[in-house]
């Protein structure tokens, strides 16, 4: 919605802020922060690659949200392929612990609450003119 610089700022932060939380260390898994950073960046490309669906109708436009999140999901996350050199995690391990458990979560996540934040959205962004 706010463009890739933002959706990077958000993902990369987001993560550091969570981790900190959580315990592990805002700069623990630093190249995970890294990851979430780049989903953003991705989803916020989204509106460039898919003007067919973020131009078009609330329903296109909360599909191709829908769309842009799982591409941005799926491929965001290869970052933490990195795990790979920084822990010397076997790219086995990386995979089936690791990747595809977070990106399923996220994809789940992603095809549920995006079409709601996009419902959601357009009726604040048509009153505040943007």
């Amino acid at each position: 919605a706010f463009g890739p610089i933002v959706g990077f700022f958000t993902g990369l932060v987001g993560n550091g802020i969570g981790d900190q939380l959580s315990g592990w260390g805002a700069l623990t898994s630093w190249n995970w922060s890294i990851a979430n950073g780049l989903v953003g960046l991705i989803a916020g490309l989204a509106p460039m690659y898919l003007a067919r669906w973020t131009e078009g109708s609330l329903r296109d436009r909360a599909i191709g949200g829908a769309v842009a999140g799982v591409i941005a999901v799926i491929i965001g996350f290869l970052f933490v392929f990195t795990d790979n050199i920084l822990q010397g995690l076997d790219i086995g391990t990386i995979l089936s612990t690791l990747y595809i458990p977070v990106v399923i979560g996220d994809l789940i996540g992603t095809i549920i609450l995006v079409p709601i934040l996009v419902y959601a959205w357009e009726p604040v962004k048509a009153q505040l003119g943007r």
